[in-house]
């Protein structure tokens, strides 16, 4: 998994965030986003020692700290290793994080948002607790469109049904977006298999709308139903 997703940092920029769990907490992750002037938040490694009562306090059990850069991994390039800070100063804090139908958990994140005039533990928090609704998202995806099993055979097939699969998510999503603009309601309370179900019902509508002025009263009759 770490070799999978090694990669895919270099795909962030400026301004991006990851949000990830303990897993991701290394060292070279969190000093490879800075490095591209990413932010991260991440459910800190359970390995690291973490004392509230070094580095800089922000507030209880809220601080700054600077790491060392760790031994070198046996995978790693002695070039890519040496193009790595000596250290990094980072934000640790314990937050409680909510996931529906679950306890409030109490845990420590790091984090390189270490400015805590404009990011408090709550707001930390609060993104912290996003991470699910990726999870959530990705579990639509797999059991609500059936992309958990693929009846093909070659990897360009595999290719081509999983962009479909992204494809139709996203203009599903988008109709979940503009019913919760018309109705006030962020679309994310809304249930997406039930807009998958109203979907279905209205398409055949939609297919043989002739104007653009049909399309809408139609889009209008599916939005109320989701």
């Amino acid at each position: 998994e770490q070799c999978l997703a090694w990669p895919l940092l270099d795909h962030f920029r400026k301004g991006d965030l990851a949000l990830a769990d303990s897993y991701y907490a290394s060292y070279f992750n969190m000093a490879r986003l800075m490095q591209q002037k990413s932010n991260f938040v991440f459910h800190s490694h359970g390995a690291r020692a973490i004392d509230f009562r070094t580095g800089k306090k922000v507030g209880k059990k809220d601080h700054i700290v600077t790491l060392n850069r760790p031994k070198k991994p046996d995978w790693m390039s002695d070039d890519e290793y040496a193009s790595f800070p000596e250290m990094i100063v980072v934000r640790e804090c314990e937050i409680s994080a909510e996931r529906p139908g679950y306890r409030p958990t109490k845990m420590v994140i790091v984090t390189s948002l270490t400015d805590d005039g404009k990011f408090s533990k709550l707001d930390l928090a609060a993104l912290y607790s996003e991470r699910w609704e990726v999870e959530v998202r990705l579990r639509e995806i797999k059991s609500v469109l059936g992309l958990d099993h693929l009846n093909v055979k070659t990897p360009e097939m595999i290719d081509k049904m999983i962009w479909a699969f992204i494809l139709a998510y996203n203009e599903i999503r988008r109709i979940m977006l503009e019913a919760g603009k018309i109705l006030g309601k962020h679309p994310i309370r809304y249930s997406f298999n039930n807009a998958v179900k109203s979907f279905g019902i209205w398409w055949p509508e939609l297919s043989r709308a002739q104007t653009p002025i049909e399309e809408h009263e139609i889009m209008v009759g599916l939005l109320a139903q989701i």
